[in-house]
């Protein structure tokens, strides 16, 4: 039986676009987000943070593979349980999600969530799932932040005891200092250089214990969409069709963006002109001892993105 698929790594690294791209030949499921604890208001969810980590408690992973099992397949309880929760008017949408998911409950799923990313390893070894991690550089991701003006909270992870023990005990002090900084003197740049370095050192970790899953950077990507999806399609055992080449140009050779569609060639640059140079050497220095291991220094100081 061939594979369920999780596509993860931080926010803003082109995981929807990566997503509705792996599901648009039509064979696949596509699940939006089950760790975004906003969309579970009508579930039954072992969730209570974002950016949650399971951890390596048996019990915990026994109830968060039935909480993924309900929310990708579909089932009488699931559907019972979202209309015990929701309004009069929620009720139709929900008996139709359902319906869907339990119809095409033997499809492939593809499941979409860049906030899943420190529980990755339990959906491949508890779930038997392939993982499809997406890799942007730091600056990109930095300029995207700064863009949307999306400060992160930190206490989610701070409330994570676990967490905070198995994963993030070297970034203990820096999270420390944001948090104990004012509004009004917390800085952008300094939130996406923490948050970027903490969620790839755990991809480094991924790499060192997991060779065998998929890493692939956002600008390869945007630069080859074509030749980069042929072969991650190969690698996940999915059809390139006519659907999947039609949905990646209108995705990639938009003039501007709109949702889904852009320049992709443009998009990946963007942060070459929207950020001073200031704050790009910044992002380099604050960034280099987890980046080096992604990036060269060409990568950042050149407008030339990497192929591999």
């Amino acid at each position: 039986m061939q594979k369920n698929i999780l596509v993860t790594g931080s926010h803003r690294s082109g995981s929807t676009w990566t997503g509705k791209v792996l599901a648009a030949s039509g064979e696949t499921i596509y699940i939006p987000e089950p760790f975004n604890i906003l969309n579970n208001k009508h579930f039954l969810t072992p969730l209570k943070y974002w950016f949650e980590y399971i951890g390596k408690d048996e019990k915990r992973q026994e109830a968060f593979s039935k909480f993924i099992k309900d929310r990708t397949h579909g089932s009488l309880n699931a559907l019972r349980t979202r209309i015990s929760k929701a309004s009069y008017q929620e009720i139709p949408h929900i008996v139709s999600s359902e319906w869907m998911k339990y119809r095409n409950r033997r499809k492939r799923k593809i499941v979409r969530d860049p906030m899943a990313i420190f529980s990755a390893d339990v959906f491949a070894e508890k779930m038997n799932y392939k993982v499809l991690i997406l890799i942007r550089h730091p600056a990109a991701f930095a300029e995207s932040l700064k863009s949307k003006n999306w400060f992160f909270d930190f206490t989610a992870f701070t409330l994570q005891k676990e967490l905070m023990a198995d994963v993030l005990s070297p970034f203990a002090s820096q999270i420390k200092k944001i948090l104990s900084k004012h509004k009004s003197e917390q800085d952008i740049i300094e939130h996406a250089i923490l948050l970027w370095n903490i969620i790839y050192s755990r991809v480094l970790h991924y790499q060192n214990k997991f060779p065998n899953w998929l890493y692939i950077k956002h600008e390869t990507l945007s630069l080859h969409p074509i030749q980069a999806f042929q072969k991650i399609f190969q690698q996940l055992e999915l059809n390139f069709n006519d659907q999947v080449k039609e949905h990646l140009l209108k995705t990639t050779q938009a003039q501007g963006t709109v949702g889904s569609y852009r320049n992709a060639q443009k998009n990946s640059q963007k942060w070459t002109t929207k950020l001073s140079q200031e704050e790009i050497h910044r992002i380099y220095e604050g960034t280099k001892s987890v980046a080096k291991h992604f990036y060269s220094t060409q990568d950042w100081f050149n407008t030339v993105m990497p192929q591999g």
